[in-house]
């Protein structure tokens, strides 16, 4: 598969004279291929041995953002908030800089294991407060959370949120926003006595 791939890849590029393995960018693609390939503990090793190298100065590129963002997703999607919080602190600790994706993960994080309010408060306060740019991935994360846990005011709040900000929207956010404001409707029309259709 991928993995493979990759291996061959960087062989290939090394009997060539190319150096990917001193380019952020092409060992990210390798601990991506890792992630797809559901194993974690690969990932996090190559992660590892990549930060042990930005640290001696034999990886150069740009920072370990997107690698560790790759791992805090994979954690994510595992409903495993203190993995991903084990990863979040990773990059603390090395300063490897956080940007508006390692948000949009910790969230997915928060909302997979039903803390979609915690989610909401790194929206509204955290990134705000860290200069980072909120976009509609963001308010999709923490609509479709609050679905999910029938918080259907908070729901509406975010969905608010984002248009008076005019975050420019994307498909998985109109997605979120009509499935939003159906579930607020149709829970105003059970308080007002209506059937669910189904």
């Amino acid at each position: 598969g991928d993995v493979e791939a990759f291996e061959t890849l960087f062989s290939k590029a090394k009997k060539m004279g190319v150096k990917l393995d001193t380019d952020v960018h092409a060992r990210a693609g390798y601990v991506e291929a890792f992630v797809n390939a559901g194993d974690e503990e690969g990932a996090q090793a190559i992660a590892q041995g990549m930060l042990n190298s930005w640290k001696a100065g034999r990886l150069h590129g740009r920072p370990l953002t997107h690698t560790w963002n790759l791992l805090i997703q994979q954690r994510a999607l595992d409903r495993d908030l203190v993995g991903s919080r084990e990863r979040y602190k990773e990059m603390v600790e090395n300063d490897i800089p956080l940007d508006s994706w390692t948000y949009s993960s910790l969230m997915r994080a928060l909302v997979e294991v039903k803390q979609t309010n915690a989610a909401y408060k790194l929206l509204r306060v955290t990134m705000p407060e860290q200069g980072l740019q909120v976009h509609a991935l963001h308010y999709a994360i923490v609509m479709i959370g609050f679905v999910r846990e029938r918080q259907y005011t908070q729901a509406v709040h975010a969905y608010e949120r984002m248009m008076e900000r005019q975050v420019y929207q994307t498909e998985s956010s109109r997605q979120a926003s009509i499935q939003v404001l159906g579930s607020a409707d149709l829970q105003r029309l059970e308080k007002k006595g209506a059937k669910h259709p189904n």
